[in-house]
Parts: structure tokens; sequence; C-alpha cells
């Protein structure tokens, strides 16, 4: 009787065990994942307020952004239009919003 109850006791710690483990992984991915997308949202802001001192500087001021090679070994893309900067890399991304005005070509001259 009691090999029985010892054997039942034991398979319920084992189920226990084996769920405490499983979840301690998915914490930790999610937290590599948070950790991911706070670095590509880093370098977004880094990006943008970049942008922003250059169009203050007025013409012919310019600045030099580095950035890290990769972002936890992955590669990156950054995108810059309109609305912001983008940071794109394995299907996750950051974004920081530009307020600098927007850049269009040279004028066309009114012909009267």
């Amino acid at each position: 009787m009691l090999s029985v109850e010892l054997m039942l006791t034991s398979v319920v710690m084992l189920i226990i065990l084996a769920g405490m483990v499983g979840l301690a992984e998915e914490r930790s991915k999610t937290a590599e994942i948070t950790r991911e997308a706070a670095e590509a949202r880093i370098i977004a802001e880094k990006i943008a307020q970049s942008l922003e001192e250059v169009y203050a500087g007025g013409e012919g001021h310019s600045i030099l952004v580095e950035m890290p090679p990769t972002i936890a070994g992955a590669d990156y893309r950054v995108k810059v239009n309109f609305s912001g900067v983008f940071v794109d890399m394995n299907n996750r991304n950051g974004f920081s919003k530009c307020s600098a005005p927007r850049i269009t070509g040279p004028l066309q001259p009114k012909i009267n």
C-alpha cells in the first residue's frame, strides 16, 4: 500500500515539476523577445533624434549615427519615412515618431 501511494505521489510531483519547467522556459523566451524589441525601439529613437538634430542644425549640418551590426545576433533593417523610423527584425519591430518636417524635392519655379 505504501509503495502505491509513493508512486502516485511521485507521478503527481513529476507532472507539477514538468509544468513548472515549461512555464519557466516560456517566461525566458518572452523576456528575450521583449529585450530584442526594446533594443529595436532604442535604435529607432536614436535615429529619430539624430534626424531632428540635423534638421534643427540647418543647411549643411550632418551627423553620424553609429548602430550595432546586429540585435541579439539577428540582422535588422531600418526604414525612415514621413511618419517616423521603423526598425524591422525577425517579425518584430520598433518605431519612433519623427517630428522633423517632411523632406521633398526642389521646388518648381512659377511661370507667369
